[in-house]
């Protein structure tokens, strides 16, 4: 028989130590002991809390954890005492599937109870198709999927069985079954697939069974399997949850050995990296479930000294992404001496860990930006290290781009054909001019152009039009270095 941990030697042992990763990805660090500690415990995540249920020692108890606190509370205990059972969360219930009365595995059920957290209180609701244990869930589109598991020891063969609950309904249906038999595995959900990886395949009565590496993506959209890449350490009762796109397996065994082993797989690459192993060798954790940043694995199975325990540890995972730049699109705008425009311009960056990545940009907001196309290139970079880049374009027109410019505003006036001629033509003479290099003969057209303008102002122009045309030429004499 296991010894239990007692709970005060449990919590002197949980003071908020933070492990240091030695070099790895991410770090440990010890959280307030569960009440009770216990193994093969269902679990789920309803508002912000985790909610650990059943388990063995065979109970009925319901904790929960509320990471702002770092405590743990009782909740209404489960109808049915049983261990091994699926779960998953759907619109603040916590349903429970299956498993085995008393955690003796030769009394495996189908019942599925639901634990409704705003009432605090049970209920029962279908049975599952086919009574399993050590199978695993997974909630996709507010639908419970329970993957695999075994049949009722003996002769406690792996399975492939895949069914759906669907809570509207109350009802069960059947779906396309995983390719690999297998039970001791877990699951966890990333846009809205369901990654299985790891477990236990017994293939016949009396079979000692073997290690499942394999990790394979359910598509619930499709009700299709994928095969993706396998595992490095095959093992089984590892405690797994999905983390900013990744799978963390962390512990379990392989048949002979328990493991500190924790390995994680990025769904984006299809490849798996080493990352900071478990401060505590085990398996058969009760929970491992992310909140927020961090994963949190409550209650496990100790082989030194053989033990059931209320140890309670949070990962967080180092910080890998990069900050995400937000650039302003290409910008245009008029020179106002001959040495350009000053330009102001905003970039903004958001981090998935770090509220305030460094910006910056070169040439900077603020500066005078010289005619022609600039380059701005821009770097975001968080507290971690991480950092993005970027670029957008800044275009300065000068005296003749803008003079330009003036020439199409003029003709899209409702003018006289002499005004407009007349006009246009002084335009085209200063633009001539400024080509030619002869600055003094463009600066003397520019103002008879304005003239002009000003002496038709609200005749041949309304007053609006006439300031219009005047600022613009006057801005054009500008980007010149008209006197």
């Amino acid at each position: 028989m296991f010894a239990q941990a007692s709970r005060a030697s449990a919590a002197l042992a949980a003071i908020l130590v933070v492990f240091s990763a030695f070099g790895q990805d991410g770090t440990w660090e010890g959280k307030f002991p569960m009440d009770t500690g216990v193994i093969f415990a269902s679990s789920g995540v309803i508002d912000g809390k985790l909610h650990v249920v059943g388990g063995s020692p065979p109970n009925t108890l319901l904790q929960i954890y509320d990471p702002g606190t770092d405590r743990w509370a009782a909740g209404a205990s489960a109808p049915t005492a049983r261990c091994a059972a699926a779960a998953g969360v759907i619109d603040g219930r916590l349903y429970v599937a299956g498993g085995m009365f008393s955690c003796d595995s030769s009394r495996t059920t189908d019942i599925l109870e639901v634990y409704d957290a705003a009432a605090g209180r049970w209920e029962t609701k279908e049975r599952m198709r086919t009574a399993r244990n050590l199978s695993a869930g997974g909630v996709v589109d507010g639908k419970l999927y329970v993957i695999g598991g075994q049949q009722a020891c003996a002769p406690c063969i792996s399975m492939t069985t895949v069914e759906v609950y669907d809570p509207v309904i109350d009802k069960w249906a059947s779906r396309a079954p995983m390719p690999t038999a297998r039970s001791h595995h877990r699951a966890a959900v990333i846009d809205g697939k369901i990654y299985v990886v790891g477990g236990q395949n017994v293939a016949f009565a009396g079979d000692r069974g073997r290690e499942v590496g394999a990790l394979e993506v359910y598509d619930p959209a499709t009700d299709t399997w994928e095969t993706k890449a396998t595992m490095p350490t095959p093992r089984l009762l590892m405690s797994v949850a999905a983390l900013d796109g990744r799978i963390h397996a962390i512990g379990g065994q392989d048949l002979s050995t328990n493991l500190k082993t924790h390995e994680a797989y990025d769904a984006a690459t299809d490849t798996w990296a080493a990352d900071a192993p478990a401060p505590t060798q085990f398996v058969w954790s009760s929970a491992a479930e992310t909140i927020g940043s961090k994963i949190y694995v409550a209650g496990r199975f100790t082989p030194s000294p053989y033990s059931i325990t209320s140890v309670h540890e949070a990962f967080t995972p180092a910080d890998k992404a990069a900050p995400v730049l937000t650039l302003p699109g290409d910008l245009v705008a008029n020179a106002t001496s001959p040495a350009g425009a000053v330009v102001n311009y905003t970039v903004s960056a958001t981090d998935n860990a770090d509220p305030s990545p460094t910006v910056a940009c070169a040439p900077a907001s603020g500066s005078t930006f010289p005619v022609g196309t600039s380059v701005v290139s821009c770097t975001a970079t968080d507290v971690a290290g991480n950092s993005s880049n970027g670029t957008f374009s800044i275009v300065v027109n000068g005296a003749a781009a803008q003079a330009s410019i003036l020439v199409a505003v003029v003709e899209n006036l409702d003018l006289s054909a002499g005004a407009t001629e007349s006009l246009t033509s002084k335009l085209e003479n200063a633009l001539a001019s400024l080509a030619a290099g002869n600055v003094t003969s463009g600066c003397n057209v520019l103002s008879a152009f304005i003239n002009q303008v000003a002496a038709q102002s609200g005749k041949q122009f309304t007053a609006a039009e006439a300031d219009q045309l005047i600022a613009a030429a006057n801005q054009v004499r500008a980007a010149q270095g008209c006197p």
